[in-house]
């Protein structure tokens, strides 16, 4: 629990992270002040809700906004994979990996390094062309993420399919004439 001293009385409050292209700032307000601020003050007819807390910030090596903006066109539209209507952002070893698949045709980007050193899975959904810059990601109490300030919803009603598993594993690298090839091809 947060609490914040106001004029000599100690009081519960809330922190609150406020992303601006200027960077991330973190406030401590006491509770219920800044939704009192926003109805009196500015008029805003606003609800209070919890807000989620941040279990781990995970850093990226590079912006993965592009990523994700890809791999958003080759989710799935079938509802009876509901699975397959979300982007799987994969962390194992220090590394994360973008997935998305729609049973016919996928996207996964290369492995791009992060802080995140533990192996796991988040299958999220929401609009990904909002996306900016996203070079850090910020996991969430309540099966969220927050990138780029904003929130992406965790899918838990089931697992995302095994995707490796259809990704041949060569162990030799092909050359060949460019002209060869193509004549043969159309033989």
């Amino acid at each position: 629990k947060t609490n914040v001293v106001n004029e000599g009385e100690k009081k519960p409050a809330v922190k609150l992270t406020i992303t601006t292209d200027l960077g991330r700032y973190i406030v401590t307000v006491p509770n219920g002040e800044l939704l009192n601020m926003f109805k009196t003050k500015l008029g805003l007819n606003v609800e209070q809700k919890a807000m989620p807390e941040i279990i781990e910030t995970v850093t990226l090596a590079q912006d993965i906004s592009k990523q994700l903006k890809t791999a958003a066109k080759f989710r799935g539209k079938d509802e009876l994979r509901p699975t397959m209507k979300h982007v799987l952002i994969e962390f194992g070893n220090g590394l994360v990996r973008i997935v998305a698949t729609d049973a016919h045709k996928m996207y996964f980007s290369k492995k791009i390094e992060c802080s995140f050193a533990a192996t796991k899975q988040f299958v999220i959904t929401g609009d990904f062309n909002k996306l900016k810059k996203a070079n850090e990601i910020l996991i969430l109490t309540d099966d969220r993420l927050m990138i780029d300030g904003l929130i992406f919803d965790c899918f838990t009603d089931g697992n995302y399919p095994n995707y490796n598993a259809v990704i041949p594993q060569y162990e030799t690298f092909i050359s060949c004439d460019k002209k060869e090839l193509s004549k043969a091809v159309k033989q």
